[in-house]
């Protein structure tokens, strides 16, 4: 997928990689993710990461199911491989929703994104809401690279999902097919409000980047 291409699924209406409206849409998946340089968002005023290196979540926000591992030889941790953390859920088909509280500093984050690391079937599925609980936008990741065929600590399987929303993102869900699900990098962006522009720059440089590293 060339540049202009890229730039052309901005535009375009209906797709589940376009925003939703000025200041919101959902971006992903970017593959294959390495640490936070990885990350559309990690350049922004505000921007919070949790490697579950300290073992939980941060104050503010809540999972519906889970809990932290590692190490162990089947923990991916983007950090340290089986040798980190990770957040794992043994039903992946019920997924996990990170919930943000409006007591986080800044109040609900503007932007968010997670890292999936781990999971069964060859499909993903990514969700994002606004501060009204109302969807911001899906990702139904088709793809390759899941790790029932590709391997435990392979980098490359590795993939960001994230959403921006200048108005606030109550929650963030993933999702797959079957087994358990793996996540790491937890992310979100929670002091100030970017002008709609830097979000829709964002979000451009989010599906550029993304479709430019799943063809390299």
């Amino acid at each position: 997928m060339n540049v202009y291409r890229c730039l052309a699924l901005l535009l375009c209406s209906g797709a589940a990689f376009c925003p939703s409206g000025a200041r919101a849409g959902v971006i992903g998946p970017i593959v294959d993710y390495t640490g936070s340089a990885d990350s559309p968002i990690s350049g922004m005023a505000g921007y919070q990461l949790t490697t579950f290196e300290n073992g939980g979540l941060p104050a503010g926000v809540t999972a519906s199911g889970g809990f932290v591992v590692g190490p162990g030889e089947a923990v991916d941790s983007v950090e340290n491989i089986d040798l980190g953390h990770s957040f794992f859920s043994d039903n992946g088909a019920a997924g996990i929703r990170f919930s943000f509280s409006a007591a986080l500093p800044g109040s609900l984050p503007t932007a968010a994104g997670l890292v999936w690391t781990d999971g069964d079937g060859g499909n993903r599925t990514f969700q994002a809401y606004d501060q009204n609980n109302n969807l911001i936008g899906t990702i139904n990741d088709s793809t390759g690279l899941f790790y029932s065929t590709g391997g435990d600590g392979d980098g490359q399987n590795y993939r960001y999902f994230g959403a921006t929303n200048a108005a606030g993102i109550s929650s963030i869900f993933i999702s797959n097919p079957s087994g358990g699900i793996e996540v790491d990098d937890l992310q979100f962006v929670v002091s100030g409000t970017p002008e709609p522009g830097t979000m829709m720059l964002v979000l451009g440089a989010g599906i550029v980047f993304a479709g430019m590293r799943r063809r390299s």
